[in-house]
């Protein structure tokens, strides 16, 4: 398996850089060959599970991906092995069970393989709830108690893989209660559930490692307080997540991983039938109270977090986060919300969510003027609090926009906010300008002298463009570190 990275920007409540790391898949899928295919014999089909080898976490080495915890790997694992002639038939069903969670295993051989077309079916930390496995020799069977098919009148479980028989089901069309918001890791759970559905030609003697995929996701938060004073952290609040299944609220997730044409990971919520769009709810962590939760001045806080697989349907398309703390001198509560710049959250993933917390903030005004004889107007959507801003312009002309800088305690005094011309408190300011229906005749771009953004639109043209603002504060309480902030602008032309 091959890691997937993708470096987003990221707007908290100091907008930062953020990575989503794949979450330790456990294991690869490679194949590698044993040997050459001998005439007049079957071939040898070896089984391998684990995680690939990925870079050294040099602060852990307990396990050798650097995204991984204890609580977070193998163990009992079931690997069912079928083939595809006339029907798919169980070849064979594996067991793997070990006293302490595993990293890799050997699952089995076969020495006198058929050459042709397998599929691995691979379970792992389900309870005994869930799952349910019978060895009784060639007709070893698992079966499968919760995951249902939607399309029935009465949903029902109890999927089984019979060895030497049939599949009298497609384990594909299975979906599964989603269950793992503040999904607990620890001693007395059976760990993280997974699963993951390959397949493989085999021609000759060949060793195929498998992979298994947790069916939740996890953020980790990495909270800095750079404000000058003392902090209480109360709450993180992380919006657009996927609900836990209730009976009055069905929420279901695929029960195997599910893959595009060029095998790209898909995030999917089917729904029974009747059921109506699919519901988001907040998922809410306390850590007031908590060791660590009192911060001083450059202290830093980390939160892991496990929940369902989501997708937002944020009207940004962002899922939206909300953190919540005090100061105790003066006392004061503090509301901070802000956009992470993530579409989606699959399963088996981790974002890194890096927030530093200072007192800082940018405000924006907007002012315009349409060319000579008319009067078209504009309206602004001015979501300080979410970290964007809209302008909607019902015509074509010139625009400025003035941004301006202030401590977040004199936000409501304007006299003390500052531009970005000010060199003793900008380090530098830039933008980024994406215009895909062309409605700028002119760009927006800075005023060397005052520091506004300036540009024009097309009357011909409409659309929506985005442009981020990016400012890089030099803290006046601490000269030597700086916060960079992010804002994004939606410019919208109308005709």
């Amino acid at each position: 398996m091959t890691m997937r990275r993708l470096y987003t920007l990221l707007h908290t409540l100091i907008p930062t850089a953020a990575i989503l790391a794949a979450f330790v898949a456990c294991s690869s899928d490679d194949v590698t060959d044993a040997g050459t295919h001998r005439p007049g014999k079957g071939v040898r089909i070896d089984l391998q599970i684990g995680t690939s080898p990925q870079e050294q976490n040099s602060s852990r080495a307990t396990w050798s991906d650097q995204m991984a915890r204890d609580g977070e790997m193998i163990k009992t694992c079931y690997v069912v092995m079928t083939k595809k002639e006339a029907v798919e038939t169980v070849v064979d069903i594996f067991r793997i069970t070990e006293s302490t969670e595993f990293e890799s295993h050997l699952v089995g051989s076969i020495a006198d393989a058929t050459t042709g077309t397998y599929k691995f079916y691979s379970f792992a930390n389900f309870p005994a709830a869930d799952i349910s496995y019978t060895a009784s020799g060639e007709n070893a069977t698992l079966a499968l108690l919760t995951p249902v098919k939607l399309d029935e009148a009465t949903p029902s479980g109890g999927w089984q893989f019979i060895k030497g028989s049939a599949l009298t089901f497609d384990p594909t069309q299975l979906s599964y209660p989603a269950q793992y918001n503040h999904f607990p890791v620890a001693s007395s759970t059976t760990g993280i559930p997974m699963t993951n559905i390959e397949t493989y030609e085999v021609s000759k003697d060949v060793t195929i490692r498998l992979t298994l995929y947790r069916m939740l996701t996890k953020i980790r938060f990495d909270l800095t307080n750079t404000t000058g004073k003392e902090l209480k952290l109360k709450t993180i609040k992380l919006g657009n997540v996927t609900p836990n299944h209730t009976a009055e609220k069905p929420s279901y997730l695929t029960f195997l991983p599910q893959r595009d044409a060029n095998g790209g990971q898909l995030t999917t919520f089917p729904l029974p039938a009747g059921t109506a769009k699919r519901s988001t709810e907040t998922l809410e962590t306390n850590v007031s109270g908590e060791t660590g939760s009192t911060l001083a001045d450059k202290a830093s806080f980390t939160r892991r977090v496990y929940f369902n697989e989501s997708v937002s349907d944020h009207a940004s398309g962002q899922f939206p986060l909300e953190l919540q703390y005090s100061f105790t001198s003066p006392s004061e509560e503090v509301t901070r919300n802000a956009l992470i710049k993530l579409s989606s959250l699959p399963r088996n993933n981790a974002a890194i969510v890096p927030i530093k917390i200072t007192n800082y903030d940018v405000k924006l005004e907007t002012f315009f003027y349409p060319p000579i004889g008319g009067y078209p107007g504009f309206r602004e959507e001015n979501n300080t609090e979410e970290k964007y801003y809209s302008v909607i312009f019902e015509g074509g002309g010139d625009f400025v926009m003035r941004p301006y800088v202030y401590a977040y305690a004199d936000r409501n005094s304007p006299e003390n906010w500052y531009e970005l011309t000010n060199a003793s408190l900008i380090k530098n300011y830039g933008l980024t300008v994406e215009d895909p229906d062309g409605i700028f005749t002119t760009k927006p771009h800075f005023d060397p002298v005052t520091g506004e953004i300036l540009g024009s639109l097309d009357s011909n043209q409409s659309g929506t463009a985005t442009v981020q603002l990016g400012v890089t504060i030099i803290l006046t309480a601490d000269p030597e570190v700086t916060q960079v902030f992010n804002r994004t602008i939606y410019i919208v032309k109308q005709n």
